[in-house]
This record gives C-alpha cells, sequence and structure tokens, in this order.
C-alpha cells in the first residue's frame, strides 16, 4: 500500500493524508522513513493526548475540538503477537509493534490494539509514545485519566505529562494513600482533577497543595485541610462543607501572608457541578495576573461575620473589607459573593 501511495503526485499525496483518521496516520508512518515525513508535513488539529488507564488497560486517546481527528490505542502487553496483527519495525529502535483492530463500545469507530512484548514494553512504551508526539507540528497537551481499579506500579509517566486526573464513583471513596501515591508520581504538577470522594483526609502536605490549578469535584473528607494549605494559583473546591471556624482561617492565613503567596483565585462552595475537562478554563475563576505587592500587610479587625438564616442550618458567611463598604460593592483587596441559599467563598486578587 504505502508503496503505491508514494507513487501518487506530492499533491495528491498531502490530500490523502490530510482526510486520513489519527490512528491511520500513525499506522502509515511506520511503514516507511518518507512516509513519516509526509505525515509531519500536514497539519493535525489534535488538541490533547490522553492517557486513560481503567482496570489492566491503558488507552491512548487523541481528542480535537471538533472530533475530525479523534483517534485512540489500546495498549497490549503480551508474549507473542496475535496471528491476525500486522507487525511493524521502528526503523531506528527495531523494536517490534502488532496492530490489529479493536471493536470499542465507547469510541464511535474502531480502535486500534498495539501490541508490545512483554519483556521491552517499557522501551516500546516511549518510543511509541514519541513517535506519536512527534508526528505534530504542535505538541498536543498530555493528560492522564486513572481509575482506582488501576495497578499504579503499571502505570507509565513520560516527560511533559503534568496534568493528572483521578477519576472514579462519586458514590465510592477512594483511598487517601491510593490518591497521593497516584498524584506524588507528577515531578511538576501543573492541573489535578480530582472525580471521586478521598477517605481518609489527606494531609496538609499532599501533593495536591502543589498543584498550579487543582479542581476538586467532591471535596468531602478534605475541607478542612487542602483548602487551607493550598499553595498554587488557582483552586476550586466544590460540595465543600467548610465550617466558619475554616473559613475564617482561610482568610486570616491570606491576611497575614502566611500561606497562599501564589494565590490568583480560590473558590470554596457547597454544591456540585458538571466534570472537569483538561484545557477549559477553570469556572468562575479570575484570570487577571498576580501582583504580590498588592497584598494586604495588616487588617486589624476589618473584616465582619453574619449568621444568615436558611431552611438548613445557619451558614456563616465572612466578608473582608478594605473599608467599611457592603459586601455588593466590590473592594480594592476582596469580593466575596453570596448566592442565595448556596455558601459560595471567593477570594478574587486583582
Amino acid at each position: 500500500m504505502t508503496i503505491k501511495l508514494l507513487r501518487l503526485p506530492f499533491l495528491a499525496l498531502i490530500k490523502i493524508v490530510e482526510f486520513m483518521r489519527s490512528n491511520d496516520r500513525v499506522l502509515i508512518s511506520f511503514c516507511s522513513s518518507k512516509m513519516e515525513k509526509l505525515v509531519k508535513m500536514v497539519k493535525w488539529h489534535i488538541d490533547s493526548m490522553q492517557y486513560v488507564c481503567h482496570l489492566r488497560q491503558t488507552i491512548i486517546v487523541l481528542r480535537s475540538a471538533n472530533r475530525d481527528y479523534s483517534g485512540s490505542f489500546i495498549i497490549e502487553a503480551v508474549y507473542e503477537f496475535n496471528e491476525n496483527s500486522e507487525i511493524f519495525t521502528d526503523e531506528i529502535s527495531g523494536w517490534q509493534y502488532g496492530f490489529s483492530k479493536h471493536q470499542s463500545i465507547d469510541q464511535d469507530e474502531d480502535s486500534t490494539s498495539v501490541q508490545v512484548l512483554g519483556e521491552t514494553q517499557r522501551f516500546s512504551r516511549m518510543i511509541f509514545h514519541n513517535r506519536i508526539r512527534n508526528l505534530f507540528q504542535t505538541q498536543p497537551a498530555l493528560e492522564v485519566n486513572v481509575y482506582p481499579n488501576f495497578e499504579l506500579s503499571e502505570l507509565f509517566i513520560f516527560e511533559g505529562m503534568n496534568n493528572f486526573r483521578l477519576c472514579g464513583d462519586a458514590n465510592h471513596d477512594t483511598s487517601a494513600n491510593y490518591a497521593e501515591a497516584y498524584f506524588s508520581k507528577a515531578r511538576n504538577l501543573n492541573c489535578a482533577v480530582v472525580s471521586t470522594p478521598i477517605s481518609p483526609g489527606l494531609s496538609s502536605r499532599s501533593k495536591l497543595t502543589t498543584a498550579k490549578y487543582l479542581y476538586f469535584e467532591n471535596t468531602s473528607d478534605n475541607a478542612k485541610t487542602l483548602p487551607l494549605h493550598f499553595n498554587g494559583q488557582r483552586a476550586i473546591f466544590h460540595r465543600c462543607k467548610c465550617d466558619r471556624k475554616t473559613l475564617v482561617a482561610i482568610i486570616q492565613r491570606w491576611l497575614t501572608n502566611k500561606g497562599f503567596q501564589n494565590l490568583h483565585a480560590l473558590e470554596i462552595n457547597s454544591y456540585g457541578t458538571l466534570p472537569h475537562r483538561f484545557g477549559q478554563n477553570l469556572p468562575e475563576i479570575d484570570s487577571r495576573p498576580w501582583d504580590r505587592l498588592r497584598r494586604p500587610e495588616v487588617f486589624e479587625n476589618e473584616y465582619s461575620a453574619w449568621k444568615i438564616p436558611i431552611t438548613q442550618p445557619s451558614i456563616t458567611i465572612i466578608q473582608i473589607l478594605k473599608s467599611r463598604v457592603f459586601f455588593e460593592e466590590k473592594t480594592e483587596n476582596i469580593d466575596l459573593v453570596v448566592n442565595g441559599t448556596l455558601l459560595k467563598f471567593a477570594i478574587i486578587v486583582p
């Protein structure tokens, strides 16, 4: 097939490759160095290269905003290649791969099964990963999605992987030890998304407190620890039932400059929301640049507290005031938003 394609005029060949699925482009790049160079010349609209780890299976998902070039590869470690697989050899490394179609229930189209030999799988996975990335003119974002039923010893972390998501069932807690071991695999944790409740609560020195962006879909048992000791730029804690003592501690820690040195915005609320996707802007988070010179040095007796009666037990609302102005007006340093019966505490740093 490759020989026949190379006989076509160059412009016709480019058009053919442009209309190929992502899986097919990767496969033909293994055929020869000429085909690999040809694929590199064609622009791809791939936004992310996502590793989904579930049970004993690792799936590489190539995602695009318009889904025109989406594709997926299921990595399988085998002792020998299956009879129905087509064997390809990487020209540089000499490692072999077995490719075959795999019917996926979750995908609109067939996925591609990529078989790697068990004794060389670490190197084979790395070469396959690098080969896919090298085919793009613009590098897609790398993401890792892990379910709690996946064995972490089988998780391969490649250079540039710093967006981590911990998936799971909202009705079943994930072990704190498992969560900590997972996120600790990131050298520099950029964005961390937690979609499952974690129990018992994580410590104040958790790896999650170092994330640049942190998004908790179900804060649960971590309401008193993580919001108080977060040291990144932006964080949202949903389903976070903070008590008055914790909220006051957060505010005082920020005002006295004992924490939150890198903070751009922090949001804590007691309601849920839709699942977060990597690449999208964190909802309701201010994007203005951080200016540490505007942090107030002393705020003596400049915060007030009210108890607002609602249908459920009363919730204490804390408001920081630069001067004696009411909460519906924005202050110079802090803005507190109260929305009906929902407790929504937000610190916005101008």
